[in-house]
């Protein structure tokens, strides 16, 4: 019982890690080079941010939903002086409740 359990596991966390890279696709795709207020304006405050010495700053920003067990969806983005994205990728994700990555439900 313990193999098929591992079994299951192992897929489970491959299937998640798929859709945790389409969400980091779609997220490059719609946000680098874009401000990162319009990405606050549109998905809500950072969770946390940081300023860099170099006068950008990086922002950890947060959703999460308890409509079906915990999920979530962290994400850090990377700015530059001028508060222009130059990197944005998911930092944590659970599965979601209609696909395998709760980021890949937020940013499709």
């Amino acid at each position: 019982m313990s193999k098929a359990l591992s079994l299951v596991t192992a897929v489970s966390v491959a299937l998640c890690a798929c859709g945790t890279q389409m969400a980091a696709r779609s997220l490059q795709s719609s946000w680098l080079g874009k401000p990162a207020d319009a990405f606050f304006v549109r998905n809500g405050a950072p969770k946390e941010d940081h300023k860099l010495d170099a006068g950008g700053s990086v922002y950890t920003w947060e959703s999460t939903s308890t409509e079906a067990g915990r999920m979530f969806c962290t994400v850090n983005i990377v700015t530059n002086s001028n508060g222009v994205i130059t990197k944005i990728r998911p930092k944590e994700d659970s599965v979601g409740f209609w696909r395998l990555s709760h980021c890949a439900e937020i940013f499709h």
